[in-house]
């Protein structure tokens, strides 16, 4: 690649400058949209399902000027924002934690969905609460696989900007 620059007066210089760092961040900006939108690709089928709330809820936000460059948001919540958390990182004996009681209510939903007796309920909750969930990680382990090289392609898409 050949860069040429013509270097006339100082306030042409900012104006260059200035020019070149706006096309910078936009092209961070559209880089940073791809790479969010790659990790939650390889998220989805990582998210487990009952009734597909949780996986649906996935999003990827406008990135935002963050004072020191771009930064953008992504994950899962949504309609899931209560139990979302406690899924990728797990919970209770599973992961080091004390024993606890979960709400039965929507243990009770889920076994007469699933199990045909919503009574059954009760004792999943209480398995759950004595076991714990393993946690999934889902958006983790997909966010670390796509931040080999991230650096790289960020960089390139800035790069097709300033052109």
């Amino acid at each position: 690649m050949t860069i040429t620059v013509e270097i006339g007066g100082r306030e042409e210089i900012k104006r260059a400058l200035r020019a070149a760092r706006k096309d910078a961040l936009r092209g961070l900006a559209k880089g940073l949209v791809k790479e969010a939108e790659g990790v939650m690709r390889l998220s989805k089928p990582e998210v487990p399902v009952n009734e597909g709330i949780l996986r649906a809820s996935g999003f990827v936000r406008r990135p935002m000027p963050d004072g020191r460059g771009m930064s953008i948001t992504m994950g899962y919540g949504g309609a899931a924002k209560s139990y979302a958390l406690y899924v990728h990182e797990g919970t209770g004996p599973a992961v080091g934690r004390p024993a606890f009681f979960p709400p039965v209510k929507p243990f009770m939903e889920w076994a007469k969905r699933v199990l045909g007796d919503e009574n059954l309920g009760f004792v999943v909750a209480r398995a759950v609460g004595r076991k714990g969930l393993k946690p999934t990680k889902y958006l983790e382990r997909p966010l670390r696989k796509r931040a080999r090289g991230m650096g790289l392609r960020l960089a390139k898409a800035m790069r097709k900007e300033i052109r």
